[in-house]
């Protein structure tokens, strides 16, 4: 392996890195009233060894339950330029226009992107969301609206520094135990949401409420509905008659992110699952 301390972005050490990111406009399946697929639309992908990739779709719809004007997703990963601190830099995004799901969930832009640097000497990777946002969303005709996260995780931009701000600080602890349900979800909560996180009753004071290496969260807060019939638990909403849409879900492990800024767990008349605007990124060097 040559001299990590000389080498530079055009003549990288005998290490190599596996890239990974991959990009979705919209997807998902029906199980009633009859079982369908519905097939992944914008898809791109990196291959191992970095590059680009990206696919547009446009004026789609499929029947009377999903449509939009356009998606645009887009992959990229290579070697840094800067010598003295090199990184693998991946990114991925997706962006939807003029978005409608059964007539129930609507918005005119849906922006995901997520983007990385992983050092190639020893150090751990920085992922962020910065730049995901929703534009004009509705549940159920009502405009929803809510508090950015993504600043949050481009502070605490590695898994560390989200471990050790979940245990020294009591005001960013909290938001995540109220918004993430990371205390299990409470004694009022739905059963739905007691079924997913009640077990993180039983973590540890201070400890990070992680299962199998992943943690769940959102990048954003204080979601609210102008609806009353629309509850909000945290970001999950329920919709009576409808099912349970989630914003800005985020999975966060050590070496990877992933994020679908809106699902959909339709449940009556209409059952199955939809998303829109979904990203994962990152990769791990080798050895």
């Amino acid at each position: 392996m040559r001299d990590l301390e000389t080498m530079d972005a055009n003549n990288p050490p005998n290490k190599r890195y596996l890239y990974r990111a991959n990009a979705l406009g919209f997807g998902g399946q029906l199980t009633k009233p009859t079982p369908e697929i519905l097939p992944v639309q914008a898809t791109a992908v990196l291959p191992i060894t970095g590059g680009h990739g990206e696919q547009r779709v446009e004026k789609f719809r499929h029947g009377n339950i999903v449509s939009f004007d356009s998606a645009h997703s887009h992959v990229s990963g290579s070697l840094g330029e800067k010598k003295a601190t090199p990184t693998f830099n991946t990114a991925a995004s997706s962006v939807l226009e003029n978005f409608d799901l059964l007539g129930m969930i609507s918005a005119d832009r849906i922006v995901a992107h997520l983007s990385s640097r992983h050092p190639v000497r020893e150090g751990e990777v920085s992922i962020i969301p910065v730049g995901s946002h929703f534009v004009n969303l509705r549940v159920a005709g009502s405009l929803i609206t809510m508090e950015t996260n993504v600043d949050v995780f481009c502070k605490l931009d590695t898994f560390t520094a989200i471990e050790n701000e979940y245990k020294q600080n009591g005001e960013f602890a909290e938001m995540a135990r109220r918004e993430f349900h990371w205390g299990g979800g409470g004694e009022d909560a739905p059963a739905h949401i007691t079924d997913c996180f009640g077990w993180m009753k039983d973590v540890a004071h201070g400890q990070l409420p992680q299962s199998k290496g992943y943690l769940i969260g959102s990048i954003f807060k204080n979601i609210k509905s102008e609806d009353p019939a629309v509850k909000v638990h945290g970001y999950v909403l329920d919709v009576p008659q409808f099912g349970k849409v989630y914003l800005g879900e985020y999975i966060i492990s050590r070496p990877t992110r992933r994020l679908t800024m809106l699902r959909a767990d339709m449940g009556c008349p209409y059952e199955g699952e939809m998303v829109a605007s979904a990203l994962e990124g990152n990769g791990t060097t080798f050895p």
